[in-house]
């Protein structure tokens, strides 16, 4: 789910600006759009906080991520 919404956010990011920041940190993915697409209709609900999110240990490599 998370990769849905990082793909949704550098879509909507490059449309806007023609570019996309090469990144895979959701917090300042989501920051960047919100800047982008001030309307509440533009808001996208997920369940997610991006600011407090913890790497479980279990995935392997998914801190360098």
């Amino acid at each position: 789910m998370f990769h849905a919404v990082e793909l949704f956010y550098k879509y909507m990011i490059k449309k806007k600006t023609g570019s996309v920041p090469h990144t895979h940190k959701l917090k300042s993915l989501e920051e960047k759009y919100l800047k982008l697409y001030l309307v509440d209709d533009y808001k996208v609900d997920h369940p997610f906080r991006f600011d407090d999110y913890q790497p479980c240990e279990l995935n392997i490599g998914e801190l360098e991520l």
